[in-house]
């Protein structure tokens, strides 16, 4: 008798177990207490079950490794991202460093607020390639080489590593003693949970928002480092920040307008076209550059 997770796998794996036509022979690792998608219960060592299909066949499939699913997650996750969230927290706290009450850096509150940042992001991309894939925008014609449509990750995997990633979070935000970073970080965590799951589709918006989160980076390392006097001495490279974001959110959608279009996704180059959305593009690296160069200000204290 067949586990019932195999029905899991027909309904959650759908499309990395895409079928090319003819008969083709499906295989499935079983074994006890393994990681594969499919188990047959036996006392003993695993059993190899093949499966000939018909005219809607299956390729040669197996569940994948908790090493594979490693690999897939750390991929993921975009690790190349932590550095520039880290980078930005410790931005905002040299930026604040001359408003802090104590003589030097604010170690303790800077290593929370990196760990926390760094939870963010990469959690953030996690259930940003989760909903794509949910959703049918990342598939084998938009976005093959993901992790999930090759069926590398499977979709629990993911929502089990969130979920302990996200409790690592609320502890170490308990450990947190200002009141004005705890709420900091919590509007960056929900922003960044709205933007994965609500506001992506929107057009538009979803390149705002992106900006604005990576932007309260800055704002989160400037409020460890002097409370929320920080953030007026910082509010400038925030506003550079999140228009140096913003041009590149819509540079990148620029790049991804074919498989955007493809999959339904009304990216602003999708509606406005390309050209047009170059020129939307320049608006937010105009604001940074006017920020950058602005006069007076607390944010002197950036180069003071």
């Amino acid at each position: 008798r067949l586990s019932s997770s195999f029905r899991d796998v027909c309904s959650d794996d759908t499309k990395a177990l895409g079928g090319s036509g003819g008969r083709n022979i499906l295989l499935f690792s079983l074994h006890a207490g393994g990681p594969s998608p499919m188990r047959w219960s036996f006392v003993g060592t695993g059993l190899l079950l093949l499966c000939v299909g018909s005219a809607s066949s299956l390729n040669v499939v197996g569940g994948p490794s908790r090493v594979e699913e490693v690999r897939g997650l750390l991929k993921m996750a975009r690790l190349k991202s932590v550095p520039m969230g880290a980078a930005a927290v410790g931005i905002g706290a040299f930026g604040a460093r001359h408003l802090s009450e104590t003589a030097g850096p604010a170690w303790g509150r800077l290593a929370l607020g990196t760990a926390l940042t760094s939870i963010v992001t990469a959690g953030s991309m996690l259930i940003n390639d989760y909903h794509d894939f949910r959703r049918g925008v990342d598939t084998e014609v938009t976005k093959p080489g993901r992790p999930m449509v090759t069926g590398q990750v499977r979709p629990e995997t993911v929502k089990f590593v969130l979920k302990w990633a996200y409790a690592l979070h609320l502890t170490l935000l308990c450990l947190v003693d200002s009141a004005v970073m705890r709420l900091g970080v919590l509007l960056n965590t929900l922003l960044t949970y709205l933007y994965s799951v609500h506001l992506k589709p929107v057009t538009g918006l979803k390149n705002v928002v992106c900006a604005t989160i990576i932007a309260m980076a800055v704002g989160l390392g400037a409020v460890a480092q002097a409370g929320g006097l920080g953030l007026r001495a910082v509010w400038r490279p925030m506003a550079v920040v999140c228009g140096l974001i913003w041009h590149r959110e819509l540079l990148m959608d620029i790049k991804d307008v074919l498989g955007d279009a493809i999959a339904g996704v009304r990216t602003v180059p999708v509606v406005l076209g390309r050209d047009l959305a170059f020129l939307a593009s320049l608006l937010p690296l105009a604001a940074a550059a006017a920020a950058a160069c602005g006069d007076g200000g607390t944010s002197r204290s950036l180069v003071a």
